[in-house]
């Protein structure tokens, strides 16, 4: 049996290039000509920055604005000198060593881009590349001609425009190199993908950045709970100590997160979206996941001892509760959720023990069923979205329904209020906060629950 002929698929803009090849396009076209009104294509920019025109509308209309008063000859002269004299100017070195690679290996080359043919052609059919790419054709209304996309060669188009010159994509062995959102499904369909494979320099910053994972340090806002809710906030002292405990958090679970991202990485490389992350695609080493883990779990560890040993010990014990969770403890049912409730729980005692107060029962259980309800909805969602996936990725979710988990949630919630309304009027509170009136805040909290359950 014969084996399958290869085929080396590019995107071009960001992955051959280092840069977007549209901006610098624009660029020469404005040197060409002096004359072009910056103050258009900046108002189309503006609108694109609060969200008043889509990026594909922008580019429609910068192009319509630079080429308007130029014939086809003109563009395809104009192109040509781009692709001649610029575009080499922004190519990878590393990605033009695997596009050798990939000659010497005689793989049939093609590029899949959203940029314009019109440029991109001259320089793919000088570098022995088929080329797919947008195209642009004249609109025309009863005030104005302008140019809009014929084909904008992005997302699933891409492979559209590859099965209509390939046939049968399965009848070949598929190396895709993408940089992208718009690459995702052409980069789905590869024996071979390579996503930011040719990042490099301060590229590689943004890949650890990611590893960190930064948006999952909002959940350290819970250490900050103890000094809003102890009228704290007026000691400059107690808020370094606070702001110390969450950083001290933010180290910690980054490093877990790491960790778990290397523990997982074969089975996240299977997934249909978790291979994007750094260390399952290899844009991270193993090594250097293993070094990042250990210094930010040093890191952390340090800064929660140097508060008090207490704030240490919870620092440790979370720690201690994430391993286990990553290690197998996610896959026992309802422990797993009390795992995640346990970490919530921990930035809260944190918080109190960085600045020495003691924290309400009442408001510790109304922390208690409140984490546990988001542990249970998470689940929920989860179940919700990957449906017949759940015996892949999340083994778990097998032991779980939709009615167990909107009872629990239920529950969570109805404990969660009930305990909010004690804790809101009992004496100690209204002592504290200097007001019977906390109780009138019940609603909200009523409302922020239900509106979560819908």
């Amino acid at each position: 049996m014969s084996e399958k002929p290869v085929v080396a698929v590019f995107d071009f803009d960001g992955t051959i290039s280092s840069s977007n090849s549209f901006w610098h396009f624009l660029l020469f076209l404005n040197r060409r000509n002096s004359q072009f009104n910056p103050v258009r294509p900046l108002l189309i920019v503006f609108s694109v920055l609060i969200g008043r025109t889509s990026k594909v509308e922008a580019q429609e209309l910068l192009f319509s604005y630079f080429l308007k008063d130029l014939s086809d000859e003109q563009v395809k002269s104009i192109a040509a000198d781009f692709a001649a004299s610029e575009i080499p100017k922004i190519l990878r070195k590393n990605a033009m060593e695997r596009v050798a690679w990939h000659k010497f290996e005689k793989h049939r080359l093609i590029i899949v881009s959203a940029g314009l043919l019109d440029y991109l052609k001259p320089w793919a059919l000088a570098n022995n590349f088929e080329i797919l790419a947008s195209t642009l054709k004249s609109r025309e209304n009863d005030t104005t001609s302008s140019l809009c996309f014929d084909i904008h060669c992005h997302g699933m188009k891409k492979v559209e425009c590859l099965k209509g010159l390939l046939g049968d994509l399965n009848a070949y062995r598929l190396y895709v190199y993408g940089d992208s959102r718009g690459d995702y499904e052409m980069l789905k369909i590869a024996d071979k993908r390579y996503y930011r494979y040719f990042n490099s320099g301060y590229e590689k910053i943004f890949e650890v950045v990611s590893l960190l994972r930064p948006k999952q340090w909002m959940k350290n806002a819970f250490v900050f709970i103890p000094l809003f809710f102890s009228h704290s906030w007026s000691s400059l002292i107690a808020i370094e100590r606070t702001v110390i405990a969450a950083v001290a958090f933010s180290l910690v679970s980054s490093s877990v997160y790491v960790f778990n991202d290397w523990k997982d990485r074969v089975a996240d490389s299977l997934h249909p979206t978790k291979w994007l992350r750094p260390l399952a695609r290899e844009g991270i080493s193993k090594s250097t996941a293993v070094i990042l883990a250990s210094a930010l779990l040093i890191a952390g560890l340090l800064l929660s001892f140097s508060l008090s040993l207490t704030v240490g010990l919870i620092v440790a014990s979370y720690i201690i509760c994430n391993f286990g969770y990553s290690m197998g403890l996610k896959q026992v049912v309802i422990l797993d959720v009390f795992l995640i409730s346990a970490g919530f729980m921990a930035r809260i005692f944190a918080g109190a023990a960085a600045i020495s107060v003691i924290t309400s029962p009442w408001l510790v259980l109304c922390g208690l069923l409140l984490t546990l309800f988001l542990g249970f909805a998470k689940r929920a969602a989860e179940l919700r979205s990957l449906n017949e996936r759940s015996n892949g990725q999340r083994q778990v979710l097998v032991d779980y329904d939709m009615d167990f988990l909107s009872e629990a949630m239920t529950i969570c919630a109805s404990g969660a209020i009930i305990g909010y309304g004690i804790y809101a009027s009992s004496p100690e509170t209204a002592r504290l906060h200097g007001t019977v009136n906390l109780i009138y805040t019940l609603p909200l909290v009523a409302y922020g629950f239900l509106d979560t359950c819908i």
